[in-house]
């Protein structure tokens, strides 16, 4: 199963140290969100699975959608692993920006 694998695709930026280098921060994001996707795909993470899936709602992403893509990647679909990852990432991604944008104020 997927989940069992290190499905690693940016895996070695998850070195790169914290910068307010926007393109560093995508980086860390990918690695991050690759992280909690893998997770999630483990029936013993329901956790995981139940944060990567409120994540993907709040992005404004149709349930079906997100359960096609969850289907599709424990069915062993790399492109829609990928997919995850980039929904996740950019969230995440967001994420951050509004937080600077809360701070500036």
């Amino acid at each position: 199963m997927l989940y069992e694998a290190q499905a690693s695709f940016l895996h070695p930026l998850s070195v790169v140290e914290p910068s307010d280098d926007p393109e560093v921060l995508l980086f860390n994001a990918f690695a991050l969100g690759e992280e909690m996707v893998i997770a999630a795909l483990s029936p013993e993470r329901p956790d995981a699975n139940f944060r990567v899936v409120r994540i993907l709602f709040e992005t404004g992403l149709p349930t079906s959608h997100i359960q096609e893509m969850f289907a599709e990647t424990r069915s062993g679909n790399k492109q829609a692993l990928l997919r995850l990852i980039e929904y996740v990432a950019d969230a995440l991604v967001d994420e951050s920006d509004a937080r600077e944008i809360e701070t500036a104020n």
